[in-house]
């Protein structure tokens, strides 16, 4: 597991989050692709965008990115009214 990267990832990924503490939810503010799941731009060394729910699996249980096919996370996107 490369543990720079996980806190690279990490810190991006919590800056756009905000953690609602009455319902518990994880709520993303960050940019959304064209099907409406947040993405997160990989950095120079990945050169790509990841899914949100991809690297918060990386991030918080260690999941290879490219093994993912489940996510028991879900992130809300942006609420507009």
């Amino acid at each position: 597991m490369d543990t720079r990267l996980q806190l690279q990832l990490k810190n991006k990924l919590e800056s756009r989050i905000h953690k609602d503490m009455q319902s518990g939810c994880w709520v993303w503010l960050g940019g959304c692709n064209s099907s409406g799941y947040g993405c997160i731009w990989g950095g120079k060394r990945l050169a790509k965008q990841l899914l949100v729910h991809r690297v918060s699996l990386f991030v918080y249980e260690g999941i290879s990115l490219g093994t993912i096919t489940l996510t028991p996370f879900v992130f809300s996107t942006r609420i507009y009214g």
